[in-house]
């Protein structure tokens, strides 16, 4: 969670969506990561109860009055992705080093709430940025559209406009739909039903 006093705004950074590069952007005009953000202090039970912006207004009430923003992604991309970052940057966790419908397995079957780099791969968007099927955010950028999408929040928060790096990349281009079989993606969408329904993908 990147967080700006001055300008009263916090953009509740969900893993796989571009993370690291709006950090990377935005530390240089004073946004900061809140040590809530850290997934460790919490628990795998709290972090499966409670949504970014439950836990975070317990430590910084105030952020309630703050723009809030997200950035979300496919829940099949985001998943890939997951995988894919494990797989080249994490060698620990062994299930980044299983073939991806292998690694779908285990994610769909709860398996994956390790508090470290593979926490977030099996909770939905919706579950991280909601509560009682309410979004806690003011403004919902697109992983698909990031560019535009991110100038577009800039102005919405009154900061100049940034560039965003590309950082974390796990190598070349990959087109997801290649790795997810039919019977695989309706797993996923079934799974993720949510994500579809709240932020409209297909």
């Amino acid at each position: 969670m990147l967080f700006n006093d001055a300008y009263q705004a916090v953009i509740f950074r969900v893993p796989k969506v571009a993370s690291q590069a709006m950090g990377t952007a935005l530390r240089p005009l004073g946004f900061y990561q809140h040590k809530s953000s850290d997934p460790k202090i919490w628990g795998a039970d709290r972090l499966k109860a409670m949504s970014y912006i439950t836990r975070m207004s317990r430590c910084k009430p105030e952020v309630l009055q703050y723009k809030r923003a997200a950035f979300v992604r496919h829940p099949e991309d985001r998943l890939f992705s997951a995988w894919r970052y494990i797989n080249k940057f994490a060698k620990k966790i062994r299930e980044g080093q299983l073939p991806f419908d292998q690694f779908v397995d285990r994610v769909l079957a709860g398996d994956n709430l390790h508090l470290g780099s593979l926490w977030h791969a099996g909770l939905s968007q919706t579950r991280l940025l909601a509560e009682n099927g309410q979004l806690q955010v003011d403004f919902v950028g697109r992983y698909e559209q990031l560019d535009e999408d991110f100038a577009k929040w800039c102005k919405w928060c009154g900061i100049r406009e940034v560039r965003l790096p590309r950082t974390n990349c796990s190598g070349p281009a990959v087109d997801y739909h290649d790795f997810y079989p039919r019977g695989l993606r309706a797993r996923v969408r079934e799974h993720f039903a949510e994500d579809y329904e709240t932020f409209g993908y297909q």
